[in-house]
């Protein structure tokens, strides 16, 4: 139940689904639907627009998503060049919200660029309490770019409050008060199905060992080495499933590399998975792999975690609540080795769901509710 809803929220991010795209930011949605029960949340999500690039009419400026107001202004950016003015067009188009900003309490705002550049500057016209959580991109990419460092440097420093998503991003960021609070799991989407029912569902092999990737970046989750750590294990008894798609010519790449190595048989390309039906993908493994150079908070641990599969994650790919209880954290060079020690583990499923249970969207609403009240009562 809603607590008097004094403190009213205005969120600004382009990481939020839409109409169109449902999938997108999910993790920022589930954030705020959590976040809603304990204060009056509004969202800006802006999309990005050229008038040359046709982008099929994008969603309406205003929609629902899950009882939360959300509009949709366009910011201009040009594709691939001159991104280091996007926070300034991001800023522009957020100013018809000037009656939104002087009415909300604290702005939260989400990905340090432009995202949460343009929304600093829009806070600081009204001087209201502004709220930054860093993601991963922001820091290990736009943060060390010449041409956006200092900016997203200046916005974090002078910010009422920063949080991160992980211990590891925190440290990147020098700044002492950086709070840490950490991404939940949807513990109503992501539950532990019966592994026959779930093989069933997807149509594999009840008789294989089945490892699990979900990710759309195949380079940066690491899939190639994925692939190569599959070839290294020489066994017919597994099956990689490879959930996620990336642009076409990565997609001809690791089909090539698959093809190369003859391992048709042994990974099988699923592409795109809606939502609803991943619980089936993570219940059906045996294991779940992340071998990502970069992360910032690995969702996709927490909800193979709360489907009661253990994982096995790169040391790169930010798994650091992955304990021995849970999976195991690997050095690339030693990934096909811990596949298969991960393989041969008997895992105790009830702790590996007591852990999921333990980190709902409702714990990190909670936490993120009381940082806010201190913020806006200093």
């Amino acid at each position: 139940m809603k607590q008097d809803l004094k403190v009213k929220v205005l969120s600004i991010t382009s990481l939020f689904p839409n109409c169109i795209n449902r999938t997108r930011g999910i993790f920022v949605l589930n954030r705020l639907k959590a976040l809603s029960k304990y204060a009056d949340i509004e969202v800006i999500a802006p999309i990005p627009w050229f008038p040359f690039f046709k982008n099929g009419g994008g969603p309406p400026f205003f929609e629902r998503i899950e009882g939360i107001k959300v509009y949709h202004p366009k910011f201009f950016s040009i594709p691939k060049f001159f991104k280091s003015l996007d926070g300034l067009f991001f800023y522009l188009s957020l100013k018809k919200f000037r009656k939104k900003a002087m009415n909300s309490d604290i702005i939260d705002s989400h990905l340090g660029w432009p995202d949460s550049y343009g929304a600093w500057l829009f806070s600081r016209k009204y001087r209201k309490k502004f709220s930054v959580t860093l993601r991963g991109s922001d820091v290990h990419f736009w943060a060390k770019q010449k041409s956006t460092s200092h900016k997203i440097k200046n916005m974090i420093f002078r910010s009422e409050k920063v949080i991160s998503v992980s211990k590891e991003l925190k440290m990147l960021v020098k700044r002492k008060d950086v709070e840490v609070i950490s991404n939940g799991v949807d513990l109503e989407q992501f539950v532990k199905v019966s592994k026959v029912k779930a093989r069933e569902k997807i149509g594999a092999d009840g008789r294989k060992k089945i490892i699990l990737a979900v990710g759309n970046s195949f380079f940066r989750k690491g899939f190639f080495d994925l692939v190569s750590a599959i070839a290294e294990l020489d066994s017919k008894e597994i099956l990689l499933l490879i959930v996620g798609k990336d642009k076409p010519r990565v997609h001809s790449r690791i089909v090539s590399k698959i093809d190369r190595l003859n391992l048709g048989k042994r990974i099988k390309l699923i592409g795109k998975v809606d939502n609803d039906l991943l619980k089936y993908y993570y219940s059906a493994a045996d294991i779940s792999v992340l071998a990502s150079y970069k992360e910032g908070w690995p969702n996709v641990l927490m909800e193979s975690l709360a489907c009661g599969t253990p994982c096995v994650v790169t040391k790169e790919a930010g798994g650091e609540f992955i304990t021995d209880s849970l999976g195991i954290v690997t050095s690339r060079r030693d990934l096909a080795k811990n596949i298969k020690k991960a393989l041969d583990k008997k895992w105790d499923t009830k702790k590996i769901l007591k852990f999921a249970k333990e980190n709902s969207w409702d714990k990190t609403a909670r936490k993120l509710f009381s940082s806010f009240e201190k913020v806006i009562k200093s």
